[in-house]
């Protein structure tokens, strides 16, 4: 994915920050507030988003 896109994507949700997580990947369990999750399948498509 394109940090472009992240970025328009992180501007749309009012986010702080973007998170990029790919299939089976580990990530912290800390809930942030300001954190947008763009969670990816396994073609790197956008399947999710979340805030936390």
């Amino acid at each position: 994915m394109s940090d472009e896109a992240g970025q328009k994507a992180r501007a749309l949700a009012g986010a702080g920050m973007v998170r990029w997580v790919r299939p089976g990947q580990a990530v912290t369990l800390d809930y942030r507030t300001d954190r947008l999750n763009i969670m990816l399948d396994d073609k790197d498509r956008i399947a999710s988003l979340s805030c936390g």
